[in-house]
C-alpha cells in the first residue's frame, strides 16, 4: 500500500472504540503510561503493550509495568529483536481478522524506532490488508536533570527504509539535530557523507530549545558551512513535506541518507518520507546513553493520521 493523507487530528477527538488494535510501551518514561490512562476500560482488550528487554528496574520502568498489571496487560518482552516484529505482524493480522482494512493507534511517545518503523513497513508491503489508517500520538515530554553522552556503536540502515543507491555519484547526509553534543561529529565521522544538510525542530511552546540545540550542535553547523533548516516541532505533515522538498532538490543520482537525532517527531517525519521517496535510506544510530533522563509527561499531546491504500 501507499501513503494517501498525512493529516493532523485532535487527540481530545480521538473514539478509542474505532480501532481494531492499540499499541502502547512500557518503558522506564514516566510518560509511558499517560496515554493509556486516557484509553476506557472496554478498549483494553484491544491494547498490545511493548516492553523493553532486558526488564531491569530504571526509573519508572517498574511503576509502569505496574499500571499496565493493574488491568491485567503484560508486556510482550523479547531478548531477540526480530521477536518484536514478529509480534507485532502476528497482533496485525489477529485484530484484521481478514477484513479488508485495519484502523490502528501507536503511542509513540517513549517507543524505539524499529516498532513504530516495523508497523509503518508491514503497511506497506503486507498484504493483508487494502486500506489501512494508523494514528500515531507523540506526549510531549519534561526532561528531569541532563543528558549524559550517547555513546554510539554503529549505524546501520533501518530494516525497510533501505533506499535505493544504483548509479550513485555522491551521498548527501540530512542530519536531525538534538540535545546530544558529540552524537551527530561522531556519526558524521563513521558515514564520511560528501554534503551534509542540518535540520532542527522550533517548538513555540519552548523558546529556549532551537537555542540550546543550536549551542550544542555549533561544531557540525559550522562544519557544513549554512544554517540548519527550521522544521515544525509536532506537524508531521508538514515536516514530510520539508524533508521532500529538500530531496527533490538534490541531483537525481545522489545518495540520501538521513540520520534523524532529534524528536521523534522528526524521526517518524523522516521515515515516511523514506516511503514517499525510495531513494532517502533512514540510518539508525545504535548505542546507549550512559545515565538515563527521566521523562514525564505535558499536557500537549499531538496526534498524526496517515491513511494507506
Amino acid at each position: 500500500m501507499e501513503i494517501q493523507l498525512i493529516k493532523q487530528v485532535e487527540f481530545q477527538n480521538i473514539d478509542w472504540n474505532s480501532y481494531d488494535v492499540i499499541f502502547l510501551s512500557c518503558g522506564f518514561e514516566a510518560r509511558s503510561t499517560h496515554v493509556f490512562q486516557s484509553i476506557p476500560n472496554e478498549c483494553h482488550e484491544k491494547c498490545v503493550i511493548l516492553g523493553f528487554h532486558p526488564e531491569k528496574e530504571i526509573l519508572s520502568r517498574f511503576n509502569n509495568r505496574d499500571i499496565y498489571n493493574n488491568f491485567n496487560l503484560k508486556s510482550l518482552i523479547f531478548s531477540d529483536p526480530g521477536g518484536y516484529d514478529a509480534a507485532i505482524k502476528d497482533k496485525l493480522e489477529l485484530f484484521s481478522n481478514n477484513n479488508n482494512s485495519i484502523k490502528i493507534f501507536v503511542d509513540y511517545s517513549a517507543m524505539t524506532r524499529l516498532w513504530y518503523g516495523y508497523l509503518i513497513t508491514w503497511l506497506r508491503y503486507s498484504g493483508s490488508v487494502n486500506s489501512a489508517i494508523i494514528d500515531f500520538c507523540y506526549v510531549s515530554g519534561e526532561y528531569i536533570g541532563d543528558f549524559s553522552n550517547f555513546q554510539i556503536k554503529e549505524t546501520i540502515p533501518l530494516s525497510g527504509f533501505e533506499g535505493a543507491t544504483a548509479g550513485t555519484r555522491r551521498t548527501v547526509a540530512l542530519y536531525g539535530l538534538g540535545y546530544d553534543q558529540y552524537a551527530t561529529l561522531a556519526v558524521h565521522e563513521m558515514i564520511e557523507p560528501d554534503s551534509f544538510i542540518c535540520f532542527m525542530a522550533a517548538n513555540e511552546n519552548d523558546d529556549d530549545g532551537l537555542s540550546i540545540v543550536s549551542r550544542e550542535n555549533r561544531q557540525i553547523i559550522e562544519l557544513s558551512g549554512r544554517s540548519p533548516i527550521i522544521l515544525p516541532f509536532y506537524n508531521i505533515e508538514n515536516i514530510v513535506d520539508s524533508l521532500i522538498q529538500v530531496i527533490d532538490g538534490l541531483r537525481d543520482n545522489d545518495e540520501i541518507m538521513v540520520v534523524p537525532m532529534g524528536p521523534k517527531t522528526h524521526v517518524l517525519a523522516s521515515l515516511l518520507a523514506s516511503h514517499k521517496r525510495d531513494r532517502l535510506t533512514c540510518i539508525h544510530t545504535v548505542g546507549e546513553r550512559l545515565q538515563p533522563v527521566q521523562v514525564n509527561a505535558r499536557n500537549n499531546i499531538s496526534c498524526c493520521r496517515i491513511e494507506y491504500k
